[in-house]
Protein backbone atom coordinates (compact mmCIF):
# COMPACT_ATOMS: atom_id res chain seq x y z
CA UNK A 1 0.00 0.00 0.00
CA UNK A 2 1.27 3.34 -0.91
CA UNK A 3 1.03 6.09 1.98
CA UNK A 4 0.20 9.71 1.57
CA UNK A 5 3.38 11.17 1.93
CA UNK A 6 4.91 8.70 -1.19
CA UNK A 7 1.96 9.87 -3.33
CA UNK A 8 2.81 13.66 -2.39
CA UNK A 9 6.82 13.05 -2.95
CA UNK A 10 5.66 11.18 -6.41
CA UNK A 11 3.21 13.92 -7.25
CA UNK A 12 6.41 16.96 -5.86
CA UNK A 13 8.21 14.49 -9.01
CA UNK A 14 5.68 14.96 -11.53
CA UNK A 15 4.90 18.67 -10.80
CA UNK A 16 9.00 19.11 -10.92
CA UNK A 17 9.34 17.39 -14.24
CA UNK A 18 6.55 19.34 -15.96
CA UNK A 19 8.04 22.08 -14.74
CA UNK A 20 11.68 21.76 -16.56
CA UNK A 21 9.57 20.87 -19.42
CA UNK A 22 7.54 24.30 -19.60
CA UNK A 23 11.29 25.56 -18.90
CA UNK A 24 12.80 23.97 -22.07
CA UNK A 25 9.68 24.86 -24.03
CA UNK A 26 10.31 28.47 -23.35
CA UNK A 27 13.80 28.05 -24.51
CA UNK A 28 13.15 26.29 -26.93
CA UNK A 29 10.53 28.39 -28.61
CA UNK A 30 13.18 31.74 -27.61
CA UNK A 31 15.11 30.70 -30.49
CA UNK A 32 15.26 32.63 -33.79
CA UNK A 33 13.57 31.84 -36.74
CA UNK A 34 14.94 33.26 -39.53
CA UNK A 35 12.96 35.91 -41.49
CA UNK A 36 13.54 37.50 -44.76
CA UNK A 37 11.73 40.32 -46.20
CA UNK A 38 11.55 41.53 -50.00
CA UNK A 39 9.92 44.43 -51.92
CA UNK A 40 8.79 44.23 -55.82
CA UNK A 41 7.59 47.56 -57.47
CA UNK A 42 4.94 46.99 -60.19
CA UNK A 43 4.60 49.64 -62.72
CA UNK A 44 1.63 49.21 -64.84
CA UNK A 45 3.42 48.74 -68.55
CA UNK A 46 2.78 47.32 -71.66
CA UNK A 47 4.17 44.41 -70.33
CA UNK A 48 2.41 44.07 -66.97
CA UNK A 49 -1.05 44.79 -67.24
CA UNK A 50 -3.15 46.12 -64.36
CA UNK A 51 -5.13 42.41 -64.38
CA UNK A 52 -2.26 40.80 -64.03
CA UNK A 53 -0.30 42.84 -61.33
CA UNK A 54 -4.23 41.81 -59.47
CA UNK A 55 -3.38 38.10 -60.09
CA UNK A 56 -0.19 38.25 -58.76
CA UNK A 57 -1.16 39.80 -55.07
CA UNK A 58 -4.42 37.66 -54.96
CA UNK A 59 -1.88 34.70 -55.80
CA UNK A 60 0.53 35.90 -52.68
CA UNK A 61 -2.53 37.01 -50.57
CA UNK A 62 -4.22 33.29 -51.08
CA UNK A 63 -0.30 31.63 -50.20
CA UNK A 64 -0.43 33.40 -46.95
CA UNK A 65 -3.42 31.45 -45.33
CA UNK A 66 -4.03 28.70 -44.47
CA UNK A 67 -6.64 25.89 -45.98
CA UNK A 68 -9.27 24.35 -43.76
CA UNK A 69 -10.44 20.64 -43.40
CA UNK A 70 -13.44 19.09 -42.31
CA UNK A 71 -16.64 17.65 -43.56
CA UNK A 72 -19.33 19.55 -44.86
CA UNK A 73 -20.13 22.48 -42.83
CA UNK A 74 -17.86 21.27 -39.65
CA UNK A 75 -14.13 22.76 -39.53
CA UNK A 76 -12.08 20.11 -38.13
CA UNK A 77 -8.94 22.12 -38.40
CA UNK A 78 -6.22 24.00 -40.80
CA UNK A 79 -3.97 22.64 -43.40
CA UNK A 80 -0.95 24.60 -43.44
CA UNK A 81 0.18 26.75 -46.64
CA UNK A 82 2.35 25.97 -49.02
CA UNK A 83 6.05 26.64 -48.56
CA UNK A 84 8.02 28.43 -50.89
CA UNK A 85 11.65 27.40 -52.35
CA UNK A 86 13.82 30.81 -52.37
CA UNK A 87 16.98 30.78 -54.22
CA UNK A 88 18.86 33.57 -54.91
CA UNK A 89 21.16 33.43 -58.07
CA UNK A 90 23.16 35.62 -60.34
CA UNK A 91 23.86 34.25 -63.93
CA UNK A 92 23.30 30.81 -62.58
CA UNK A 93 25.77 31.14 -59.57
CA UNK A 94 24.01 31.00 -55.71
CA UNK A 95 24.48 34.69 -54.12
CA UNK A 96 24.09 34.37 -50.20
CA UNK A 97 23.35 32.37 -48.08
CA UNK A 98 21.09 29.61 -48.85
CA UNK A 99 17.04 29.64 -47.72
CA UNK A 100 15.19 26.59 -46.24
CA UNK A 101 11.80 26.18 -47.33
CA UNK A 102 9.61 29.22 -46.27
CA UNK A 103 6.22 30.17 -45.51
CA UNK A 104 4.82 33.32 -46.33
CA UNK A 105 4.52 35.47 -43.20
CA UNK A 106 2.87 38.67 -44.29
CA UNK A 107 2.00 40.34 -47.72
CA UNK A 108 1.70 44.21 -47.60
CA UNK A 109 0.76 46.21 -50.83
CA UNK A 110 0.90 50.22 -51.53
CA UNK A 111 -1.12 51.73 -54.20
CA UNK A 112 0.76 54.74 -56.25
CA UNK A 113 3.41 55.20 -53.73
CA UNK A 114 4.76 58.17 -55.38
CA UNK A 115 1.73 59.89 -57.24
CA UNK A 116 -1.95 60.46 -57.00
CA UNK A 117 -2.72 59.67 -59.96
CA UNK A 118 -4.85 56.66 -61.34
CA UNK A 119 -5.24 55.12 -65.30
CA UNK A 120 -8.83 56.27 -67.27
CA UNK A 121 -9.84 52.59 -65.79
CA UNK A 122 -9.06 53.72 -62.19
CA UNK A 123 -6.65 50.77 -61.89
CA UNK A 124 -3.35 52.01 -59.74
CA UNK A 125 -0.35 53.28 -62.46
CA UNK A 126 2.28 51.87 -59.52
CA UNK A 127 1.87 48.81 -57.36
CA UNK A 128 4.64 47.90 -54.64
CA UNK A 129 4.18 44.42 -52.90
CA UNK A 130 6.42 44.00 -49.67
CA UNK A 131 6.50 40.16 -48.84
CA UNK A 132 7.86 38.77 -45.80
CA UNK A 133 8.77 34.99 -45.11
CA UNK A 134 9.90 32.62 -42.35
CA UNK A 135 11.56 29.64 -42.42
CA UNK A 136 9.83 26.60 -41.84
CA UNK A 137 12.34 25.58 -38.29
CA UNK A 138 14.87 27.24 -36.47
CA UNK A 139 18.51 26.81 -38.03
CA UNK A 140 21.06 24.57 -36.29
CA UNK A 141 25.10 24.82 -36.50
CA UNK A 142 25.23 21.78 -39.06
CA UNK A 143 22.44 24.10 -41.64
CA UNK A 144 25.22 27.19 -41.37
CA UNK A 145 27.61 24.96 -41.98
CA UNK A 146 25.69 23.74 -45.09
CA UNK A 147 25.11 26.85 -46.12
CA UNK A 148 22.05 28.23 -44.87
Amino acid sequence: MISIDDMKGMMDIVVDAIRKLEENDKKLSDLLVKQSKMQVALAKSVCLLAEEIDKIIKFFRTELYPSTTGGGTELIGYNFPNLFDIEMSYNNQQVATKIKPVYLKEVGTTYNPGNMGYHVDGKASEVDITLAFVEERTLNKQDIVEGF
